[in-house]
């Protein structure tokens, strides 16, 4: 995903003046474009044709694209974050930030048209991500550790089963072929 823009591909209908005046009526052909707003920047939008250029420089945001879907956004809404009032979120979003990722990657410049209190926010942004990823190594490593469990208790199974099949063979009197018996067997009879 783009660090810090808001990245959108759409098609629109583009106006071929020359086949037009040829064909004697208005002729359009869909075009893709792309539109690219700067994070917590109301004022900037720039909209242009789609080139190669912006498709490898956006590969994410072109594949949702091509897969028809609307604006998408990675990582936690605002609006799952508990600490965050409906007015301001309505605030950040309408500074086109919608995630909390977004919100911690807020410079100087947005920031200070936001407003008063953003800073903080983008603060405790920061934190809650660097709190979450703690928390994600440790509930990686509780997953591994309840695969280690049931690999180990697999294991205990089978050198069980492994056990008794042994046991059941030492208990089991030695069988002898055909054959004339042991000097000792003869001895004892």
């Amino acid at each position: 995903m783009a660090k810090g823009l808001l990245v959108k591909f759409y098609m629109d209908a583009v106006h071929l003046k020359a086949q037009s005046e040829v064909e004697g009526r208005p002729i359009f052909e869909d075009r893709e474009f792309v539109e690219i707003i700067p994070i917590g920047d109301t004022k900037t939008v720039v909209t242009k044709p789609v080139t190669d250029m912006e498709r490898q420089r956006f590969p994410e945001e072109y594949a949702v694209f091509k897969r028809g879907i609307e604006r998408t956004f990675t990582g936690t809404p605002l609006n799952q974050w508990p600490i965050m009032l409906p007015s301001q979120i309505k605030q950040f979003n309408h500074f086109n930030v919608y995630t909390i990722e977004q919100l911690s990657e807020l410079d100087d410049i947005a920031i200070g048209r936001i407003g008063p209190g953003t800073r903080d926010f983008v603060e405790k942004a920061k934190a809650f991500i660097a709190k979450a990823k703690g928390s994600a190594d440790v509930q990686r490593f509780a997953s591994e550790n309840l695969e280690m469990k049931a690999k180990i208790e697999e294991q205990d199974r089978i050198i069980r089963e492994l056990a008794s099949k042994v046991e059941a063979m030492n208990s089991e009197p030695e069988r002898r072929g055909p054959g004339r018996p042991r000097k000792e067997e003869q001895v004892a009879a």
